[in-house]
């Protein structure tokens, strides 16, 4: 979760660095999505939620190292939205076995986007 910046609308960035580790990144699914901040009316001054807008979820192995276009997709239709997307540059690297052991896994792959 990043945090809203005001003033950063059409082209928002957001400088973030995301580590995933996999055991089997052919059957992980990493899910992206984008929220908005919605407050209650006057009544409901404190009440304060989040509403997703758009999303991406796709299998881990399908991403490949460099920058990268993610299409996102309506939340309420599922369909892909035009002009809407996010730029990740993607990193791909194997953990040591001694690092995968000390954290208690069998994970092999780190995915910095």
């Amino acid at each position: 979760r990043t945090a809203s910046t005001a003033g950063n609308g059409l082209n928002s960035h957001f400088d973030l660095t995301v580590h995933c580790l996999a055991a089997e990144p052919m059957e992980t699914v990493l899910r992206v999505s984008v929220q908005d901040d919605v407050k209650g009316g006057a009544k409901d001054a404190e009440h304060h939620h989040e509403r997703d807008i758009a999303y991406e979820a796709l299998v881990l192995d399908a991403l490949r190292p460099g920058y990268r276009c993610l299409p996102l997709r309506s939340n309420r239709l599922g369909t892909r939205i035009d002009m809407c997307c996010i730029v990740l540059h993607v990193s791909i690297s194997e953990v040591p076995l001694s690092l995968q052991v000390a954290r208690g896994g069998s994970s092999r792959s780190d995915l910095a986007a």
